[in-house]
């Protein structure tokens, strides 16, 4: 993002700049299907967008006392053929600035739009829209029946591709693309419409407002846990969503203050404190609501992790190893990493095996990981120090082994699965990510390991991965996940592929783990020898149709394993 300084320079250069266009520029703009006013607000006449120089400045482009169009890093003049490309983008956002906030709140609430998905909020605390908001009320507002549906997978979609247009606009310097996913999100936003469906009821607000008394209450008495969950619920509120995607017509609410959102890990445990402070359980809009706020909310309600945290199931007393490319320092694993160990020992720690990470526990929030490093930095490994990490694993006492690895059968791979299988340790494995592989690849596709594939935003299988040669479970492949960078700038953002399912699953078994303790799945898995078997067992009776492929089942933990045996 650029230094404040630079806007303050670009709003004085621009208000000290005397009224006067090149002549060069304004015949481009003309050409184009622009006016430039006295001001120099740049107005598309076809549906009277304009950008005004604020918001020129905000994607780094003023005007030069000679009245050409410049780049404020390094003030060199844009060359007249880019004009076209980067007035078309402003314009877009120059729509979406001028809208009405009101109008806007209003119509998303009433359409029944969820409020926040996968973390990205639709509305700011006081209700006002956020960049989100407005974006994609810009979308819908002249193409929205009343009967529509709201899918929430295209929701997120276009959420995701608004984001992208914005870091392309006005931090990359490259408007061409961000108008480019603008027109995208504009693309999966309407594809969601379906005439023949029945109107929504207004979408639910958020649940923390009506227990701002209860939790302020309860922030200040009480046990120490209590207090701090408390303080986690109140914070929730005051989150001042997304200041950095700003339009400039989005105040900043008195009183909010500018915060990351609680750590994913304290969710199942936020849930059940909400329920108390309520006086009886939230509806199931409020929870989805509170569950959206995480970063990986939307993801964990389509894997039907919170029905089995209300039965208290939420990976207490398991273990899972973490094969990869080891696990960053991070408050978000406090106290969850258990050990670690090296098996490349030069290098740094590659920020993937801290993504995967981040997945598992965010399904098992409270099982302990092990972290062993046997990938290098560019995520490779020759099969050996694979296989030595498997062995360690199975000998450290872990009931679970994630593999979000895939590549050629090594045969001391394969030996050290079976090894671990043979031990009664249940190895999951991600299928691969080579569509045009000839089939699952290794170590999913070794006996031993449970193989999982992914699935898109719209529940299909994901096209990107490998397919074939054995059955498998799928999971969500795009996952909005914690990525921690060499230079250890943290933040999150979407991770793609089936190393991404594999951690989910690995969480998702941590969860059954912990219940198969308990000697409560029996009825769906009788034959089943071992905990694994059994817990593997319990994964695939949670499963849904085979969705376009044939090999392949949806994993959905909310189901009844019962129904499906």
């Amino acid at each position: 993002m650029r230094p404040l300084v630079l806007v303050a320079l670009a709003a004085g250069l621009c208000a000290a700049a005397p009224v006067k266009v090149d002549p060069k520029l304004q015949a481009e703009l003309t050409a184009s299907g622009y006016a430039i006013g006295p001001d120099r607000t740049i107005t598309r006449l076809k549906d009277r967008a304009a950008i005004d120089q604020a918001l020129l400045a905000q994607a780094g482009y003023v005007f030069d006392e000679q009245g050409r169009l410049i780049l404020l890093q390094g003030h060199v003049p844009v060359p007249l053929p880019r004009v076209p490309a980067i007035v078309d983008s402003l314009a877009e956002f120059g729509r979406i600035k001028a809208l009405d906030a009101r109008q806007a709140a209003e119509a998303l609430r009433q359409w029944g739009v969820p409020t926040v998905v996968e973390g990205r909020h639709l509305l700011n605390p006081d209700g006002t829209p956020t960049y989100f908001g407005f974006a994609l009320y810009n979308d819908l507002k002249d193409r929205r029946g009343a009967g529509s549906r709201i899918d929430r997978a295209r929701i997120a979609q276009a959420l995701l591709l608004y984001h992208d247009a914005f870091d392309k606009t006005f931090r990359a310097g490259m408007p061409d693309e961000g108008m480019a996913d603008l027109f995208k999100a504009r693309f999966a936003a309407n594809s969601q419409l379906d005439p023949r469906a029945r109107p929504r009821a207004p979408s639910a607000a958020s649940p923390v407002a009506s227990l701002s008394a209860p939790t302020a209450a309860a922030s200040r008495a009480g046990p120490a846990e209590q207090r701090r969950l408390a303080a986690e619920l109140s914070r929730l509120e005051r989150l001042r969503f997304h200041p950095e995607l700003n339009l400039g017509n989005v105040p900043l609410p008195a009183g909010v203050s500018e915060a990351a959102p609680p750590s994913h890990v304290v969710l199942p445990r936020l849930l059940a404190l909400a329920d108390k402070l309520n006086g009886k359980p939230l509806t199931d809009a409020q929870r989805r609501w509170l569950i959206d706020a995480m970063p990986l909310g939307d993801v964990l309600l389509r894997l039907g992790a919170p029905a089995l945290w209300r039965q208290g199931l939420t990976g207490q007393g398991v273990n899972v190893a973490v094969v990869d490319t080891g696990i960053v320092r991070d408050p978000d694993f406090a106290g969850r990493v258990a050990s670690a160990r090296d098996f490349i020992n030069e290098g740094k720690i590659a920020e993937h095996g801290t993504a995967v990470a981040y997945a598992i526990t965010a399904v098992a929030p409270d099982a302990q990981l092990r972290s062993y490093r046997a990938m290098d930095e560019k995520g490779e490994s020759r099969g050996t120090s694979v296989a030595q990490a498997i062995d360690a694993a199975a000998a450290g006492g872990n009931q679970i082994i994630n593999l979000s690895l895939a590549g050629p059968d090594y045969p001391e791979m394969r030996a050290a699965v079976a090894r671990a299988r043979a031990k009664g340790i249940l190895v999951v494995a991600a299928s691969g990510n080579d569509p045009k592989a000839h089939g699952v690849e290794a170590p999913a596709l070794d006996p031993g390991a449970l193989a999982v594939g992914g699935l898109d935003d719209d529940g299909h299988a994901w096209s990107g991965m490998s397919r074939g040669g054995k059955r498998q479970l799928l999971a969500p492949a795009r996952v909005k996940t914690l990525v921690v960078r060499s230079d250890g700038t943290r933040e999150y953002d979407n991770r793609t592929g089936t190393s991404m399912s594999s951690g989910l699953v690995s969480g998702s078994s941590a969860l059954l783990w912990q219940e198969a303790s308990r000697g409560t799945v029996q009825l769906v898995s009788r034959a089943a020898a071992t905990l694994a078997d059994r817990v593997e067992a319990s994964l695939w009776a949670r499963t849904g149709p085979p969705q376009d492929l044939v090999d392949g089942r949806v994993l959905d933990l909310a189901k009844n394993p019962i129904d499906n045996r």
